[in-house]
């Protein structure tokens, strides 16, 4: 299964994502649940279907709010 972060959405019709590399990928925005928002992580299942996926999302968040505190201190 891909992993993805959705980055930015552009003109309301692309989502600009990046996998765990580093590596950009543009969905259609379509593609996507209707909750969608930028910073969340998506998962494509075995038949192409984009979900979100609210723990990594969780995850994800809290260590940047740790990188912060870490760059603050």
């Amino acid at each position: 299964m891909k992993v993805l972060y959705i980055d930015r959405i552009e003109e309301s019709k692309f989502a600009i994502c990046e996998d765990e590399e580093g590596n950009e990928h543009v969905l259609d925005i379509l593609c996507l649940p209707k909750s969608a928002r930028e910073g969340m992580a998506i998962r494509e299942d075995s038949n192409g279907i984009w979900a979100l996926d609210e723990q990594l999302t969780k995850d994800r968040k809290s260590e940047i709010l740790n990188l912060i505190q870490e760059i603050k201190n």
